[in-house]
């Protein structure tokens, strides 16, 4: 029997209806996982006692009905100042596990994250997914691209996890690359991840891609006719800073037009303690 685990969704919610969604997905999500869920919302720093009053009397509504129909463990938070900067203090504070942001497409997520959008991707410690208006279902397909960024370790662990959680089948999505030194690299990265998929008696599939270019768009269109319930991408290290970044194909995976909700994983250790079952391959 696989182990459950009690960790904790956080999911910002400014009393939209895209964090709605966000929020009754999160649930949904952490009803199957056995997960807490946190929700948090943001006021300015200078916020007076009314606005905090009202805050807190429509948290405590979300959280009261979010609770009782998934039956699920729910708590909130109010954090002040910047959304961006709140986001990742709370997520490190609480220890999450996973990070749940709604949006409606990219111009959806620069206004419910302002200026600072894919910053709470790429600087969260733990993995981020991106939902639309698609609501949950629980996973049973699950696009894992394979590129040349060799980190991939993180996301293999992540899918395993889920696939197990959910009883899902992993589809490999192979780069396809004219360079020789580069399609050896992902040569060796597909063998790497199958045989650790193998050992840990996880379904998948492999699909080579038609075509050297458009790769996000063959992503999304391979999602799309297999039925996704889900993305997995990583973020790659940035070479000018400490931070990781999200090239043009990544955003367009994340915002794409099918909707199908997107994990975003940065490369970093966190999991290993989260999750120390999986680093048996």
């Amino acid at each position: 029997m696989q182990e459950k685990f009690k960790e904790i969704i956080l999911v910002p919610n400014d009393f939209t209806e895209v964090c709605a969604n966000a929020t009754e997905y999160a649930a949904k999500a952490a009803k199957y996982l056995d997960y807490k869920l946190m929700i948090l919302h943001v006021l300015k720093s200078k916020a007076s006692d009314e606005d905090k009053q009202k805050a807190k009397d429509k948290l405590d509504g979300i959280v009261e009905k979010v609770g009782s129909e998934h039956d699920i463990k729910a708590d909130s938070i109010i954090g002040y100042g910047s959304i961006f900067n709140q986001i990742q203090k709370h997520a490190e504070e609480i220890s999450a596990a996973l990070i749940v942001l709604g949006t409606h497409g990219k111009k959806g997520m620069q206004y419910l994250i302002g200026s600072n959008a894919l910053r709470v991707i790429t600087k969260a410690p733990v993995p981020s997914i991106v939902v639309q208006d698609k609501p949950f279902e629980p996973l049973k397909n699950i696009v894992f691209p394979i590129t040349d960024f060799t980190e991939a370790r993180q996301k293999i662990k992540w899918a395993v996890h889920m696939a197990k959680t959910f009883d899902a089948k992993i589809h490999l999505f192979r780069q396809k690359q004219s360079d020789p030194g580069l399609n050896s690299k992902i040569e060796t990265i597909t063998d790497q991840t199958r045989e650790a998929f193998d050992k840990m008696d996880i379904s998948y599939t492999l699909e080579q891609a038609e075509k050297k270019s458009h790769l996000p768009r063959q992503i999304t269109a391979y999602a799309d006719r297999i039925d996704a319930d889900m993305i997995m991408i990583m973020t790659e290290p940035d070479v000018f800073s400490p931070d990781f970044s999200l090239g043009p194909w990544d955003e367009k995976i994340m915002f794409n037009e099918k909707e199908i909700p997107v994990m975003c994983i940065n490369p970093v250790d966190l999991g290993e303690v989260h999750y120390a079952y999986l680093s048996m391959f």
